[in-house]
């Protein structure tokens, strides 16, 4: 990408590979491999820093709206990398393009109260869900940092960190509806 037109149309190209309706199994190294580039593509054009526009705002707004639809392409492959889990034998996956964008995918055990916990240089925050839905039911959940800068302006206000979570019913099971808490801890 040497300009931000460029940065552009990368970012419609790889929107639409994130919105293809893909058969991920995740049960060898070559569909995990291929999230995992996935992963670090998003975070390489999302990250990039110094290919952008100068300061038009038409032009700004235009890169942090091709920024918002690109988050939400990636929302929608969590659920097709979420599917393809169910259909594996693993236990968790957990996935890290660079510490700005992580992908934990879990399947619920036996009494077990899933909890998760991420950190950044301000805050702690922990997610806890609910144990209401059915052993066997997996869950994903997607972090990503540090994106404020890029989706922060007059037609978008983020000033922290975005978390997905995901879930699906285990195979054959009816539908499952959960609750989740998001707690935010600053440090002193």
């Amino acid at each position: 990408m040497r300009s931000p037109m460029d940065r552009l149309d990368t970012m419609d190209a790889l929107s639409s590979v994130l919105r293809t309706k893909l058969a991920l199994r995740l049960r060898n190294g070559f569909d995990i491999a291929f999230v995992q580039s996935l992963l670090e593509s998003v975070n390489q054009i999302l990250t990039r820093k110094t290919v952008g526009f100068t300061s038009e705002s038409r032009k700004v707004s235009l890169l942090a709206a091709k920024a918002g639809e690109m988050v939400l392409s990636l929302s929608a492959f969590v659920d097709t990398a979420l599917a393809g889990f169910r259909l594996s034998d693993l236990k968790e996956v957990a996935l890290s393009a660079s510490e700005n964008i992580v992908l934990n995918l879990r399947r619920k055990q036996l009494k077990e109260q899933p909890v998760l916990l991420y950190t950044n240089d301000s805050q702690i925050t922990a997610v806890r869900l609910a144990d209401d839905y059915p052993p066997g039911s997996v869950r994903a959940v997607l972090v990503l940092r540090g994106l404020g800068s890029l989706l922060d302006n007059d037609a978008v206000f983020l000033h922290s960190d975005l978390l997905i979570v995901s879930f699906l019913p285990q195979a054959g099971a009816a539908n499952l509806s959960s609750h989740f808490e998001v707690t935010m801890n600053h440090r002193q």
